[in-house]
């Protein structure tokens, strides 16, 4: 996204050619304004819009840009862009919206009905002289008209406060941005004033968010801030006076998934009734390791301490002891917090009885190979006395005899499967590689299968092998800002849809 100011008074904007870089161009009354851009500024956004781009302006449209609006029509309270307030929640200061079609491309004129410096703004304080935050729902609005000029219709709404008010009922001293990656999200609220409520939300499709499931931490406290599936990531939440509220939003869909530490996660590994995590950081810190679990496990344990003392949740989040683990079954939490030395073993041990056990079938394609050849593995896990595939089962693939693997591990999808690639290792003579796939999941016992593939010599040539599986049951967002034109760049592609 590129503002006016970078623009250095080139009114022909010649920098940009001819804007194919971007996905649409939103001009703002200014000084100067979008009508002072020269000629051939004008007619290479005409082409723009023309080959599919979007233009929106606020507050009326410049002259030469009558080609683009002609024709525009005020959209209805059910229009895409008023998402997703229905008609009852609409007041009477909502900007009067219009959209236009020029060839494959769009315009939209978004007037508002009061200053744009008074959208979401309170008055200023003595001590505040700027005025208050944004919480006006006239920006909800805005970022839809935005992404319906560019065609992203169906992402909407991104973003969206309960209610559709000039002010939120927060106060007006709360600031918040929203940053990270797809399926990794950061909020962070800001309260530079009195102790308030919040309240906004996410769409998780848009975010990147798996709607399957997800969770919601406050990495200041570790509480669990929110925890739910489908696509609205709703975060409502108290921010205490003078302070912030940095909250990681991630997917949180399988059981036993390390889902946060404040130092690195840089192994996990899986055997009959535990689960090993392998961790670095500074020497002698305090560390957390928070982990999905839906059901309590029977002990933890660390290499450098030994077993942890369970303790009651509040006292391990609150108090100052060193270590210990504890449970949230409300949230299916497990909170564990130790001392490490530099990189630090974490096991957690897993109660196994009356449980399903899992079947864990693993295929190569081909069965055979030659001295550094690659081979193709699929990996299915389902259970004993349950015809459905396991979803969401860890698998790890362990080979005895070297070689590689383009994923070593990963979470089966809704069909019970994961697939990898395997290279050979090199050899001189023919030798045969044990492949090895255990599954875990909560509430099962964890299964394991495993396959034998033939590697021949380089230049012997590879015969193919029918394979039989061997299955085996184991062990009992937009920013909206002021200026003149803002672009929105088209490439690269990596951002959150």
């Amino acid at each position: 996204m590129e503002g006016f100011k970078d623009f250095q008074g080139d009114l022909n904007l010649t920098k940009y050619g001819d804007f194919t870089q971007f996905d649409i161009i939103v001009g703002f009354a200014g000084r100067p304004n979008i009508g002072s851009l020269e000629p051939n500024a004008q007619e290479r956004i005409k082409s723009f819009v023309l080959s599919g781009g979007g233009l929106v302006c606020f507050n009326g449209y410049p002259v030469w840009a009558t080609e683009i609006f002609a024709g525009a029509t005020e959209i209805d309270t059910d229009h895409v862009i008023n998402s997703p307030y229905a008609t009852s929640d609409f007041i009477d200061s909502r900007p009067q919206i219009s959209v236009s079609s020029y060839g494959p491309g769009r315009g939209v004129i978004v007037n508002l009905k009061k200053s744009w410096d008074d959208v979401g703004m309170s008055d200023p304080s003595p001590w505040w002289p700027f005025g208050g935050a944004p919480r006006d729902s006239i920006l909800v609005l805005t970022t839809n008209a935005m992404f319906f000029a560019a065609g992203r219709e169906s992402m909407l709404p991104t973003w969206w406060y309960p209610q559709y008010k000039d002010f939120q009922p927060w106060h007006q001293q709360v600031w918040y941005s929203i940053n990270g990656r797809p399926s990794h999200v950061l909020l962070w609220l800001t309260n530079i004033n009195e102790t308030t409520n919040f309240e906004i939300h996410l769409n998780a499709n848009f975010y990147g968010i798996d709607s399957e499931g997800w969770v919601a931490v406050d990495v200041a406290s570790w509480e669990v801030v929110a925890r739910g599936s489908g696509t609205d990531i709703k975060i409502a939440t108290e921010i205490p006076a003078q302070s912030w509220k940095p909250i990681y939003i991630m997917n949180a869909t399988s059981d036993l998934q390390a889902l946060y530490s404040n130092i690195f996660v840089v192994g996990q590994s899986i055997s009959p009734g535990e689960v090993h995590f392998t961790l670095q950081g500074p020497h002698k810190q305090t560390s957390w390791l928070m982990v999905s679990s839906q059901n309590q496990p029977t002990g933890v344990n660390v290499n450098n301490t030994g077993t942890l003392q369970k303790l009651p949740l509040n006292d391990l989040l609150f108090t100052s002891t060193s270590s210990g683990w504890s449970y949230d079954s409300t949230n299916q939490m497990l909170y564990i917090k130790f001392v490490p030395t530099s990189s630090v073993d974490v096991t957690i041990f897993v109660s196994t009885e009356g449980l399903p056990s899992l079947l864990v079938d693993v295929t190569l394609d081909p069965s055979t190979t030659t001295s550094e050849g690659e081979v193709s593995i699929h990996v299915y896990v389902h259970a004993t006395g349950q015809t459905e595939p396991i979803n969401g089962a860890y698998v790890q693939l362990t080979s005895d005899n070297g070689g590689n693997f383009s994923s070593s591990n990963n979470f089966t999808d809704s069909n019970g499967d994961f697939s990898s690639t395997f290279k050979a290792p090199n050899v001189s003579q023919q030798t045969t590689v044990r492949i090895t796939a255990t599954a875990l999941k909560g509430g099962y016992v964890d299964g394991l299968g495993f396959v034998d593939l033939t590697v021949l010599p380089a230049g012997s040539g590879a015969t193919e092998i029918p394979w039989v599986p061997i299955a085996l049951i184991a062990f009992a967002g937009i920013s909206v800002v002021t200026g003149l034109v803002v672009f929105f760049r088209r490439k690269p592609r990596h951002k959150f849809n």
